[in-house]
Parts: C-alpha cells; structure tokens; sequence
C-alpha cells in the first residue's frame, strides 16, 4: 500500500485535483487529527479556497477511507478523531468563516463549514457507535457557543441531521 507521510497528505488535500491517496488506518485517524489541529497554519500558508478544498476532500471525497479508519482503530482513537473536530471549528471556521449564502462553489471554507456534517464521514461516525455519537453532540454544541454564525448555522445543520434518526438529544 502506498503510504504518504502527513504533509504529502495534506499537499495532496490542497491541490485542485487531488489524487486518491492511500494510508493505512491507523495513519488515517492521526492525519486527520493533525489535520484538523493544524488547519490555521494550513490557512496562513496556503489560504482560504485551498483549505476549503481539502475540508471537502479530507471529510468528502475520503469519507469511505474514514469509515474504515474508524472501524479499524479502537473506539479511543475515534473519540480523539471527532474531538479533534472542534479544533477545526475553533481554529479555522471560527476565525476565517463568514456566514454566507450557500452555493455550489464546494471550494469554499465556509460552506465547507456549512456542510461539514453532510459529508458522509460525519454521519457514518455517529451511526456506528453511541460514544461517537455523545461526542459528535459535544462537538456540535462547542461549535454552537463559538461567537461566529456560520460556526452556529453548522452546528444547527448538523442537530438537523441527527434530530431524524436521535431526537431525544438533538
């Protein structure tokens, strides 16, 4: 399997059309970990459309290699995958997400933000175990206090989501 290092990883994510990249499970969860602590440098350095490119391809187009890291690493390791989610609120949708109107520019980092939790890694997180999806509550409601609207519209999106299937603790 081929396997790249974290920053080939996201240098891959940032382009605009990224190869499928593959890692083993276990390098998944910590990329993506990383990822999401580090997204105000990745910012800085190389801007806004190109971060919101690789949101959309990190949690979009790798969703499937998530799910299997996630099915593939303890239970331990997905509860620091989603919580590492909240650094990406705070550090990057918080701090360089305006709120929008939607559109169908999927590059963008605030409908990235927007979206997040239509991307098909979020919801196979919380369908799969119930500590992911206590976790996935916590994020949504860290997100909800942060003093930026399009981090609370997210957030409102996602309780929207996950009121059909869990109604009790949206």
């Amino acid at each position: 399997m081929l396997q790249y290092d974290y920053d080939t990883w996201v240098m891959n994510a940032l382009q605009e059309e990224p190869e499928d990249h593959l890692c083993s499970a276990e390098s998944l969860a910590r990329y993506l970990i990383r990822f999401n602590h580090d997204i105000a440098e990745i910012i800085g350095e190389h801007g806004e459309e190109a971060a919101g490119r690789a949101v959309w391809h990190v949690y979009g187009v790798l969703s499937g290699d998530i799910s299997i890291a996630l099915d593939d690493n303890d239970l331990e390791t997905g509860l620091r995958v989603l919580e590492s989610v909240k650094e990406l609120y705070a550090r990057g949708f918080a701090s360089h997400c305006a709120l929008a109107a939607p559109d169908h520019n999927t590059t963008r980092l605030d409908i990235a933000c927007e979206m997040l939790w239509d991307m098909d890694t979020m919801q196979y997180a919380v369908e799969k175990h119930e500590e992911l999806l206590q976790k996935a509550f916590e994020v949504l409601e860290f997100a909800l206090f942060l003093p930026n609207q399009m981090c609370q519209s997210s957030a409102i999106h996602g309780l929207g989501h996950l009121a059909f299937t869990y109604p009790q603790p949206a």
